[in-house]
């Protein structure tokens, strides 16, 4: 069966006007190739620029279809402005949790080869869609010569650096705050985190700066629940900031948080303390894990970095950033 036969819909809405608050634009159809639905089974994200808050609420788009070669379109809208087109680009970022302390939970070494093979088969998918290959390491003190020597040997688009344990116990599972009051715990977590970054080098941005406090509202033991504010660790968080600043690197903006709180990470008088000091190099991540996550909140995260003093954003390729501006992010 061809592409078209299997063609049932005449594309009306090219052409079409659409007026919303940010002005009229025109759709137009962009042809982008065929795609092999071998199953039928169509399972997608939904775009998340410029979408009200609202949609967010949504579930994954899901269809079922006849197997065979279908087309597929791409739709932007062109205004005086601009022409916003769904996602251009995408980076996998894998975690590499090397030495991590709960084997027992099943995270297991990244299979490079594995990941290479899906990355190739996925270019090859959607042609149209610049597809990265990123990885996201977790930092230990004990383990970073070895983190070293996997990124070293290993060629990558883009490396984050997070900080997901506190002494070997990551706040995901609760026990990094047994027995301590909270701002004990969230010194502890970034004085690792301060010596993880000046004791290694090879990583493009520090990933999810306030990860613990994602964990927060999970701790019954804790009386006090408040994520920590730039004002709470000026000195320590200056020392972070700086470190990543002056050797070139970023942070990234997590919007997983937007799950637990209405901001992502870095909270709101970090970044721009980050921005305050000269700092440049900032991504935006979803975390997603699960399909419908990706990408999520991505617009709202644009207006965030605006608030905090941001003009770009920063996409990186051959871990060389390009900075794009806010507007056309």
């Amino acid at each position: 069966m061809d592409a078209q036969d299997n063609l049932k819909i005449i594309h009306t809405v090219d052409g079409a006007s659409l007026q919303n608050r940010y002005g009229k634009s025109v759709i137009q159809s962009h042809d982008i190739g065929l795609i092999s639905l071998p199953t039928g089974e169509i399972v997608m994200a939904d775009p998340t620029l410029r979408f009200e808050i609202a949609d967010f609420k949504r579930k994954a788009f899901q269809r079922k279809v006849r197997p065979g070669m279908y087309p597929v379109f791409a739709y932007t809208a062109h205004s005086d402005r601009d022409c916003v087109l769904a996602f251009a680009e995408i980076c996998f970022t894998e975690h590499q949790e090397i030495d991590y302390p709960y084997p027992e939970e099943g995270m297991v070494t990244l299979d490079d080869a594995l990941y290479d093979r899906e990355l190739r088969k996925a270019r090859e998918r959607v042609p149209g869609i610049g597809i990265k290959k990123g990885v996201e390491v977790s930092l230990m003190p004990g383990s970073l010569q070895k983190i070293a020597g996997y990124i070293g040997s290993r060629e990558f688009d883009f490396v984050i650096a997070s900080q997901h344990t506190i002494k070997e116990k990551d706040p995901y599972f609760g026990d990094s705050f047994e027995g301590k009051p909270l701002r004990q715990a969230q010194r502890e977590y970034l004085e690792e985190m301060l010596f993880d970054l000046e004791h290694y080098e090879d990583f493009d941005v520090a990933g999810h700066i306030g990860y613990l406090d994602k964990y927060l509202p999970n701790i019954d033991s804790l009386k006090e629940k408040t994520p920590f504010e730039y004002r709470d660790f000026p000195d320590l968080l200056d020392a972070i900031l700086k470190s990543v600043i002056l050797r070139g690197k970023g942070i990234e903006v997590n919007t997983s948080n937007y799950s637990v709180y209405e901001w992502p990470t870095p909270i709101k008088s970090v970044l721009k303390r980050f921005y305050e000091l000269g700092g440049e190099v900032v991504t935006v991540g979803s975390d997603a894990h699960v399909a419908d996550k990706v990408g999520w909140r991505f617009a709202d995260a644009a207006e965030y970095m605006k608030e905090c003093g941001a003009r770009y954003v920063c996409r990186f390729s051959g871990r060389v950033p390009e900075f794009v501006p806010l507007e056309k992010f």
